[in-house]
């Protein structure tokens, strides 16, 4: 991102008392409405106006590292790497056991997420392919730790208003005006400056999922949601555009996902080893002292259902002062806390952290997290365990480790390391909230649908608010951030093209 200049506030105007006209509004800056205005811009409409409800722009996108699935992206063939998106498809779809998934939008999606990728490269941002992965990039040039990709929101809002574009913050949509018959006709939104209604005969809603409405997190995820156990680094939206759609016709009983991720500790990012639990070669362990998952899986974010089916929804990561100080001397800034490059870089220096995994594990400040103990039972204790249900598992974790195969688990044997050297340490975690998707539906044109399946007239969904494109876990790395950009991408040439 060389050509980026990222330090200027972002270029907004000042809505007009009373109302004004516009070809499009899009409904939400973030990583599904900015390419929604940008495409609509390029395929021939002037007048685009973006709705904000926040001061800045960039949404949930925004809290992003700027990680995307692909399948054959310009870096990934130039590396040899990739995959057919014939075979991605069957692959997706028989992962969700064809279920919750609309197969038209998962087509739409593989066979976008190049072309998003492509078009961010265009407008100066870098990619290469993921570390050890076929499927999917990385930014390259520019940090990619969480929060990076507000920078290319924010670049993104400047290619939009450079062009014409009008984007107003702090300004809530309250109202689409239309029905499923006549069609959408205008939008009202309460602005700084007062209400105001804008004329339009087109909308892409792109206000994102409902990770802050949790009587609707309730209705939706009974026995899976509880808001005292999980964790979010998302903006929690209250989800507006379900009601906006809702009230001109829209179908809102579409099937709902919660997007989660497994082994998040500590409440807060800076300077916490939220991650560490990651770590393959420790042991997982529940509250009662029970080994639950194969403990190198836990960056497979199916694996979550393994951890909310737990007493307290909680896991229990455990290592030995051998297994710290191998984490150390090689620390993994994603199973970490701070990445080169942030503001706060916190504890992460070149050669490890300044404060080890050892110091925090082992400080009584964190002991609502995490704890060292001498022995087994004290660790035990702690977890609320019986000692002898804990000792037992410990010893037959050990048992496996020195054969060098995981008779239960089927761990990879790399990851097998006995943990025999005191002082012991645990450390709880839980589940990450990413996002959800759904319920409106939409058809392969991203036309939002009524409960007759007829599209609305004038009416585009892109991003969470829609589903169809995800099931009940995240199949492949990247995928919300990859479907947010296609669609907006494509709900903005649908809406400029008709």
């Amino acid at each position: 991102m060389s050509d980026m200049t990222l330090d200027q506030p972002n270029s907004v105007n000042v809505a007009p008392a009373g109302g004004m006209t516009a070809d499009l509004v899009v409904i939400g800056a973030g990583g599904a409405g900015l390419p929604a205005a940008i495409t609509a811009q390029e395929h021939g409409l002037d007048r685009v106006v973006v709705l904000e409800k926040r001061p800045l722009v960039g949404g949930n996108a925004g809290m992003s590292g700027g990680f995307l699935f692909s399948v054959q992206s310009r870096s990934q063939r130039e590396a040899g790497l990739g995959n057919s998106p014939d075979t991605v498809f069957r692959d997706t779809m028989a992962y969700h056991h064809y279920d919750g998934v609309d197969p038209r939008l998962v087509r739409l999606w593989v066979d976008e997420a190049d072309e998003t990728v492509n078009w961010l490269e265009d407008r100066g941002i870098g990619y290469r392919p993921m570390t050890g992965v076929d499927l999917g990039v990385e930014p390259s040039g520019w940090s990619n730790h969480p929060g990076s990709f507000q920078r290319v929101m924010e670049e993104l809002s400047k290619h939009f208003t450079a062009k014409g574009g009008q984007i107003l913050t702090r300004a809530a949509a309250a109202e689409i005006i239309g029905s499923p018959d006549t069609g959408v006709s205008a939008v009202v939104a309460d602005t700084r400056d007062g209400r105001i209604t804008i004329q339009t005969p087109r909308v892409v809603l792109a206000t994102g999922g409902f990770t802050g409405n949790v009587e609707l997190l309730h209705e939706k995820f009974p026995g899976v949601y509880d808001e005292d156990v999980y964790w979010t680094d998302t903006k929690r939206l209250a989800g507006d555009g379900i009601a906006l759609a809702g009230a001109v016709g829209a179908d809102t009983g579409g099937r709902s996902f919660l997007i989660k991720e497994n082994c998040y500790s500590f409440k807060t990012k800076k300077n916490k080893p939220n991650r560490a639990g990651m770590e393959p070669r420790c042991l997982w362990v529940n509250a009662r002292g029970d080994r639950f998952l194969d403990e190198s899986l836990g960056r497979v974010n199916a694996t979550t259902n393994a951890l909310i089916v737990q007493p307290g929804m909680a896991g229990f990561a455990l290592f030995d002062d051998d297994l710290v100080q191998y984490v150390i001397e090689q620390p993994d800034p994603f199973a970490g806390e701070a990445r080169p490059g942030e503001e706060d870089p916190g504890t992460w220096i070149a050669g490890g952290y300044r404060t080890t995994l050892r110091d925090t594990l082992a400080d009584p400040a964190n002991k609502d997290w995490c704890v060292s103990a001498n022995d087994w039972s004290e660790i035990a204790h702690w977890i609320g365990a019986d000692p002898e249900a804990l000792g037992a598992t410990v010893q037959e974790y050990n048992g496996y480790c020195d054969a060098g195969r995981d008779a239960l688990w089927a761990k990879d044997p790399e990851h097998l390391v006995p943990l025999r050297k005191p002082p012991f340490y645990a450390l709880r975690f839980r589940p990450l909230m990413i996002d959800t998707a759904g319920p409106l539906r939409i058809d392969q044109h991203l036309r939002v649908l009524d409960p007759q399946s007829r599209p609305i007239p004038g009416l585009f969904g892109a991003g969470s608010v829609v589903g169809g494109w995800i099931g009940l876990d995240e199949h492949r790395f990247g995928t919300p951030l990859s479907w947010a950009i296609s669609s907006g991408r494509i709900a903005g040439i649908r809406a400029a093209t008709g």
